[in-house]
């Protein structure tokens, strides 16, 4: 069966197709090599290995429903394992949702839903406590910059009062000049009318 899929409909070896049809992904149904009635949902593929569920006709104990080109059955229970190179044809993926439910349920009958559960509100937990300290980090920043941007218009202002003074002082410096040495000769005239 692997050699035929290996060639297009003219009869050539297509490679691109062949690594479409033969690349397995969590989610989707596959057949067991040979056997077209042997069907399984993958639930994880890693390197040369999938994990999955074996779908049967069968509605017994413990069983969900999984939609394959019919209503089928499997028990969450029951994982097995097949090597890559042992799986025959692609099926279908499985829709999203369908498929987490097939996820929750392996989950729930190997005992990960709880501890699972639990971390998943403790980081619920954390990513909130972050989000307010971010929230309240963000607006002591905006606060910070507001009052930094009025900091710095007061520090212009005073900068150019200062200039400003700075000016006043140096056209001052001109009068007193003039005014210590009126005042020199002044003295110096009354001194010597005194004598």
């Amino acid at each position: 069966m692997m050699n035929e899929m290996l060639r297009n409909g003219s009869g050539y070896v297509d490679m691109t197709a062949y690594e479409g049809m033969t690349h397995a992904n969590p989610g989707e149904i596959w057949t067991q090599g040979d056997r077209d009635d042997d069907y399984w949902v993958l639930l994880a593929v890693n390197s040369h290995v999938c994990t999955g569920l074996k779908l049967t006709n069968r509605d017994c104990d413990g069983s969900i429903p999984v939609t394959c080109r019919e209503v089928m059955f499997t028990n969450p229970a029951m994982l097995g394992y097949l090597f890559h190179n042992r799986l025959g044809c692609y099926v279908k993926t499985l829709p999203k949702k369908e498929f987490e439910a097939v996820q929750k349920a392996v989950a729930d009958a190997l005992g990960f839903a709880a501890s699972v559960d639990e971390d998943a509100e403790d980081l619920w937990l954390e990513n909130a406590k972050l989000r307010e300290d971010h929230d309240s980090m963000k607006k002591m920043l905006e606060d910070v910059t507001t009052e930094l941007k009025a900091q710095k218009k007061v520090n212009e202002s005073l900068n150019d009062s200062v200039a400003e003074l700075q000016l006043e002082v140096t056209c001052c410096e001109t009068y007193k000049s003039v005014y210590y040495e009126l005042l020199d000769k002044l003295i110096a005239a009354e001194a010597g009318a005194a004598l």
